[in-house]
Parts: structure tokens; C-alpha cells; sequence
């Protein structure tokens, strides 16, 4: 009779290296800390509006080297990182007149 093969214990499974951030990846995740730190702290109007282009460009970077994105089409890299930008736009310029307050001051 065979000797059935014993399950190994999930511990007992070796378990890969960690790989480095890849170029893609280390832009869309500075990209994404500037936007959260530009959201805590309240820096001057145009430095919030140079942080929101920055992860504009972020994002569209971020949907064309990402590895998450790396076998889809051609269009469907551009029409995410703009998908992407659009959601960021309409979050970020809602925020921006509040900073001029209200008409008349």
C-alpha cells in the first residue's frame, strides 16, 4: 500500500521574497501619501493645487507602469489612469472653493 503524502502545514510552505516597488507602483503610492497629507494638513491654495496635479500625473503614471496593469490594453491603461484623474478632480476640486470662502469677504 502507498504512503499517502502528508498535507505540509502552511508554515512549513516556503514563501517568496520580497520584491521591490517597480517604478509604477513608487509613483502612484507617493502620489497617493501627498494627496492624504494635503488633506490633513492645511497647506496654502496653491500648494494644494501644485499637490493636485501632482497626483493627477501620479495616478496616470500609476495606470501605465504598474504591474497590476502591465498586460492590459492600451486603452484600458489610459481609460483607467483617466478614470482615475476624473474621480480625483471631482473629489479635489469640490474642496477648493471652500478655501476662498464666502462672496463678499
Amino acid at each position: 500500500m502507498a504512503e499517502a503524502e502528508k498535507p505540509q502545514a502552511i508554515w512549513l510552505v516556503p514563501v517568496p521574497a520580497r520584491q521591490k516597488l517597480n517604478f509604477g507602483d513608487s509613483i502612484g503610492l507617493l502620489s497617493f501619501i501627498v494627496g492624504v497629507v494635503f488633506v490633513i494638513i492645511t497647506p496654502p491654495l496653491w500648494l494644494k493645487a501644485a499637490g493636485l496635479v501632482f497626483c493627477a500625473c501620479g495616478c496616470l503614471v500609476f495606470s501605465q507602469k504598474s504591474h497590476w496593469t502591465y498586460n492590459w490594453s492600451h486603452l484600458g491603461r489610459w481609460g483607467a489612469g483617466i478614470g482615475l484623474v476624473v474621480i480625483l478632480a471631482a473629489i479635489g476640486t469640490t474642496v477648493l472653493p471652500l478655501a476662498f470662502g464666502p462672496p463678499g469677504r
